[in-house]
């Protein structure tokens, strides 16, 4: 960057007498820099002020270029930014209208600023979203509908039918997105009667988040979507399934489909609805009503289902409802991806994700994820494994990667019940402690060296192992279990007999952890031979050994993750 000019002043003298400083009016100020004459300026000086880097000397006409294509990509209050790199810039910028277009009201008092700057230019995106505006504050703003590309507005439940209530929103000619959420609070839901008579054709993205709908709208009735997403409270009406169907089959290159709480009652009609663009379907509500919706979708086989159901579940209700539903919609895919999440005895709710073609690519393997939490000590565990079996048993995927979370995975007789899908698992994550997992390792090791032969052949006898191809256990956000030792010893063990008998689980690796017990370190040492921490929890093995130096001591990583390297599957490859 150049130098600044400097000027020189005569030197005064140390005997003269200046006088205090004043503001009275007789005192003169030095005028800016800008406005002294040029020959108090040095030749040398005057040469350095005007050579300034190429970057501040573009033709106006390459800078409104980039600030149109800066406003275009970035659609954001970032994009404001870009006029403060010199005064050159900002003079242009002021006069380019493109760059001005997102108001965001939580700098509401530059709001009436960048309207003026804005002109009458058309494609205003406009955020709403302080806790503190007033209805009249939005005037301004919404006044301007026809000009208006995108409204997105999230308040607390008391502001949002205020504000939208401040004009009448009637035509919005450019309206292309529009979303609309009531924050988390405590007052009416609101009810969103300032959209009664919009009126926008252009319309292909909606969101209305937490809200009433009223599905008889014109605008929801006649505009053909690509982004629908309605998410409802648990009491809002849901619409007739004749007229949700009405409103799918205007949207025919509708891309997303977001509806939760918004399902219609179970009920058949005479028709199916085909989305050939359909790439995202979430639904969420009762399983006879998701069922029942499903059946009248014509979805095709690249699209990604994910579907969250709410029931009483019986083994009965489960093969007679939650299957059949199951099925019909992936008998001709690979299941991907299997959410399960008990909350109670009997309360169930499960999520079903992420279906592909039939000939999934070698790298893109199928996924079964279980999570599983079980409040009641006493639920049965092995009813909750056989509905997992049922799932199992009519659908085909190969299981390799599994991530469990729940209650009663802690008991060993669990991962025994599992064995039969657990054959190919390569990589395992789970929630808590796998003190259970270690000792029914431990256990099916100790079964293994009874029952075999004393010089057994690895090749034939590695698919005898209770998850033979486990390379990798991931345990994320844990506490250590109070009987470290045992913990310790049964994983130690079932490596050791892994690794004799050619199944040798590779790594283990423990992130997030809550807490990392003192002598976790020197135990772990004993047949570990890599060890990386980081976190709070660490810090208690630090302190007991400040002033041990060794090797591991200078691996410490990023603060979050604990990896765990068997020693005996090193020495095995080499």
């Amino acid at each position: 960057m150049a130098r600044m000019p400097t000027v020189d002043l005569p030197p005064i003298d140390d005997d003269e007498d200046v006088g205090p400083f004043t503001n009275s009016e007789e005192h003169v100020e030095l005028p800016p820099i800008s406005q002294l004459p040029d020959k108090i300026l040095s030749p040398t000086d005057n040469e350095q002020a005007i050579k300034l880097p190429p970057i501040f000397q573009l033709p106006d006409e390459i800078l409104m270029l980039i600030f149109e294509i800066n406003a275009h990509e970035s659609r954001g209050q970032m994009s404001h930014r870009i006029s403060a790199v010199c005064k050159h810039w900002r003079t242009v910028a002021l006069t380019c209208a493109s760059l001005w277009v997102y108001l965001d009201y939580r700098r509401r008092d530059s709001i009436p600023t960048l309207l003026a700057r804005s002109q009458q230019i058309n494609g205003l995106d406009v955020y709403i979203g302080s806790h503190f505006i007033q209805p009249e504050e939005c005037y301004n703003v919404l006044s301007q509908l026809t000009r208006i590309q995108a409204l997105v507005v999230q308040l607390n439940v008391t502001s949002i039918d205020p504000v939208l209530n401040a004009v009448p929103l009637v035509s919005a000619p450019l309206l292309q997105r529009l979303t609309v959420e009531a924050l988390p609070g405590s007052g009416p839901i609101p009810t969103l009667s300032g959209l009664a008579h919009l009126e926008a054709p252009k319309l292909r993205y909606l969101e209305l988040k937490q809200c009433r709908i009223n599905w008889d709208w014109r605008f929801i009735r006649s505009t053909s979507f690509t982004h629908f997403h309605i998410r409802c409270k648990e009491y809002n009406p849901p619409p007739s399934l004749n007229r949700l169907l009405d409103i799918l089959q205007n949207s025919r290159q509708l891309e997303l489909l977001v509806l939760t709480n918004a399902i219609p009652l179970s009920q058949t009609v005479g028709r199916i609805v085909s989305l050939p663009n359909l790439q995202h379907l979430t639904i969420a509500g009762r399983v006879m009503d998701c069922y029942s919706f499903l059946r009248q979708l014509n979805i095709p086989p690249n699209a990604t289902l994910q579907l969250r159901c709410e029931t009483i579940v019986t083994i009965a209700i489960f093969q007679n409802q939650i299957l059949p539903l199951i099925h019909a919609q992936c008998q001709q895919y690979y299941l991907r991806s299997l959410t399960l999440t008990w909350s109670g005895w009997q309360s169930c709710k499960f999520t079903i994700a992420g279906y592909t073609k039939p000939s999934p690519a070698p790298s893109d393997h199928p996924r079964f994820k279980v999570a599983l939490t079980v409040n009641d000590e006493t639920a049965d565990d092995k009813r909750k494994t056989d509905i997992i079996g049922a799932i199992c048993s009519r659908i085909r995927f190969v299981l390799e990667r599994l991530e469990v979370d729940c209650a009663w995975q802690e008991s060993p007789g669990f991962w025994v019940c599992m064995r039969p899908w657990l054959g190919e698992v390569r990589e395992l994550t789970m929630r808590v402690m796998p003190t259970g997992l270690a000792k029914a390792l431990s256990e099916d090791a100790a079964l293994v060296l009874e029952t075999e032969s004393p010089t057994p052949n690895p090749d034939t006898n590695a698919s005898h192992f209770l998850l033979p191809k486990l390379e990798t256990i991931h345990i994320l956000g844990v506490d250590f279990p109070p009987d470290l030792d045992a913990f310790l010893f049964d994983l130690r063990f079932a490596q050791e007999v892994r690794e004799r008998r050619g199944s040798v689980l590779n790594e283990v690796k423990i992130k997030q952890c809550k807490f990392v017990p003192a002598d976790f370190k020197r135990k772990v040492w004993e047949f570990v031979e890599i060890v990386q921490w980081d976190g709070e929890g660490a810090i208690a093995v630090a302190e007991e050994e400040e002033e041990e130096e060794d090797a591991y001591s200078q691996m410490r990583g990023s603060m979050n993750e604990i990896m765990l390297f068997d020693s005996f599957a090193q020495h095995a490859r080499r």
